[in-house]
């Protein structure tokens, strides 16, 4: 099975990564992760209030386009 795990980060004022989705790189579950094998397309949504106010990504969607 071919999966990917994608993660959201943005930059602060300082241009400093933050992760949007979770706590940080080592947070396991702050990734939206699609199965290849059966979608293309996974709309998500993230608990508010797990990344800083400003900058705490709550809905989106990822898509992956195969050439």
């Amino acid at each position: 099975m071919r999966t990917v795990k994608v993660n959201v980060v943005t930059l602060d004022g300082d241009r400093r990564l933050l992760d949007a989705l979770g706590k940080g790189s080592d947070d396991r579950l702050g990734f939206v992760t699609l199965d290849l094998a059966r979608e293309l397309y996974q709309p998500f949504t993230d608990p508010q209030g797990d990344a800083p106010e400003d900058y705490d990504i709550v809905s989106g969607s990822v898509s992956v386009k195969v050439p």
